[in-house]
């Protein structure tokens, strides 16, 4: 059996966070609020 080599195109993982408002000085942003957010997994790495 011989090996082969295949070549896989990489790309960014997408990530979600969720988290909750604990205290906010922002009118669009309550405390208690739900809030979310797409990380590119370049601005991480």
């Amino acid at each position: 059996m011989y090996a082969t080599r295949s070549t896989i195109k990489l790309k960014p993982i997408n990530e979600y966070g969720v988290a909750k408002v604990l205290d906010s000085g922002h009118p669009n942003f309550k405390t208690g609020d739900l809030v979310w957010v797409l990380l590119d997994g370049k601005s991480i790495a």
